[in-house]
């Protein structure tokens, strides 16, 4: 049952500053509940990993508040998963695809232990779920940019959040590993799960999101699809001259035809 006046996410002017240069800037928006697909959208520079990283607190905003379904981030933590861009992550640990999908199971409370029998049953499913059962004995840095990107959506299922947080998900990905990955995508939208996920390909974003939050450092627009994204809008985001528009069309276009 969805409570009155409740959102999914509220944020409300949030700045945030790397050495006093403004990064992201007074940002208001709200996203509902009832599951929704969210691309955050801009040119380069624009602050899209960074307002991920200040929702969850990684990165510390100069002023401003976020609420999670009414509540702190530390309070709705449990509801919450993050997936980082593929540079943040050390794919030298030694550590196998299946054990990086099993600690997404481990409950925060509970660091320590040997990991129930029903989590290690759940992880396979979850690997088998991305199409990556066959590399759960595999080290991390073996796998492809696109097993990869499937690894770290697996864990990111272990948690059963009700809000996942994505950086640039699609990546490195070819267009049928990316046409995998967003039925996943709509298969927990459908569920009732909201998913935020930085989005350069503005080609795709019709089709396949509800929602968009389109920044450049300061908010440009936010809202559904259907009545935010423009020609308008991304000029406003992207320049009066179109430029970064039209390339940013262009490597889509490229994408979907399967040029590098």
């Amino acid at each position: 049952m969805e409570i009155e006046g409740v959102t999914v996410l509220e944020v409300k002017q949030l700045t945030v500053n790397y050495e006093k240069a403004p990064v992201l800037w007074d940002i208001d928006f709200e996203i509902p509940l009832g599951g929704h697909l969210v691309a955050i959208i801009g040119p380069n520079g624009a602050g899209k990993s960074t307002l991920l990283k200040a929702l969850l607190g990684i990165v510390k905003p100069a002023s401003g508040t976020v609420r999670f379904f009414g509540e702190a981030f530390e309070t709705a933590t449990r509801k919450i998963a993050y997936i980082p861009q593929r540079g943040d992550i050390d794919w030298d640990f030694p550590i196998t695809a299946y054990e990086v999908v099993l600690m997404g199971g481990v409950d925060r409370n509970k660091w320590f232990g040997w990991p129930s029998r029903a989590n290690r049953e759940k992880a396979r499913c979850m690997l088998q779920k991305v199409g990556m059962l066959s590399y759960a004995d595999r080290q991390i840095a073996r796998l492809s940019g696109g097993q990869q990107q499937r690894l770290f959506i697996a864990r990111a299922l272990m948690q059963e959040a009700d809000l996942y947080l994505m950086d640039e998900p699609f990546v490195g990905v070819d267009a049928a590993t990316e046409q995998d990955i967003l039925s996943i995508f709509h298969e927990l939208v459908s569920l009732g799960k909201t998913l935020i996920v930085v989005h350069h390909d503005l080609v795709t974003v019709e089709r396949c999101f509800d929602w968009v939050v389109v920044l450049n450092t300061c908010l440009v627009a936010a809202g559904p699809v259907s009545t935010i994204f423009t020609p308008e809008t991304l000029m406003r985001a992207y320049g009066r001259t179109s430029s970064l528009l039209n390339e940013a069309i262009r490597k889509g276009q490229q994408k979907q035809a399967g040029i590098p």
